[in-house]
């Protein structure tokens, strides 16, 4: 993705990464990050720069699509996969232990939205963990408030980039070290 102003008021950013289709009407979501540069208008070299950087996304694009591969070749258990949850629970909700997050399994984190995403390999687990930490829509909990009173609890979708982007971040690097500590 290349984000440029026209009238060079802002930098050019470009952005590697992996995307998927979530829907007949062509509505894709970013699954994996695989870099980010930004170059200055106001650089003589700024063309270079850019060519440059572009070079670097595609050679981290490569790499990151053979991690890919690799994670849909390779099973987990059920222990692994609630570990990589529980990674992806806490990017989300957070390492302090709070009423909401004592009533969130992370457990929650496994459920398939889509039946693309079920499965056993390291890559479909992945996908739904993401999913659910980033939309979150799907995981809803019953809590009970001090007045005994029972409120519904969903979680909500991120919508900041930043926050966005440091999960997915946090998720990916976890996965790839799974595939290095089998």
């Amino acid at each position: 993705v290349i984000i440029n102003a026209h009238d060079g008021s802002s930098s050019v950013n470009l952005m590697a990464g992996m995307f998927r289709t979530v829907c007949e009407n062509g509505l894709i979501v970013a699954t994996a990050n695989y870099g980010h540069e930004t170059i200055r208008h106001s650089r003589k070299t700024a063309a270079v720069d850019a060519v440059e950087a572009a070079h670097r996304m595609i050679e981290c694009a490569e790499e990151s699509e053979l991690l890919v591969r690799q994670m849909q070749q390779m099973i987990l258990s059920r222990r692994q996969q609630s570990e990589l949850a529980q990674i992806g629970h806490q990017l989300r909700l957070g390492p302090k232990k709070t009423e909401l997050t004592e009533a969130i399994s992370p457990d929650l984190f496994l459920k398939a939205i889509r039946p693309e995403d079920e499965g056993y390999t390291l890559w479909a687990t992945f996908n739904r963990i993401q999913e659910n930490m980033i939309r979150g829509g799907g995981i809803q909990v019953n809590l009970v408030n001090s007045a005994r009173r029972r409120k519904l609890v969903k979680l909500r979708e991120i919508s900041g980039i930043s926050q966005s982007m440091d999960m997915n971040k946090g998720l990916w690097c976890a996965a790839v070290e799974m595939m290095v500590d089998k």
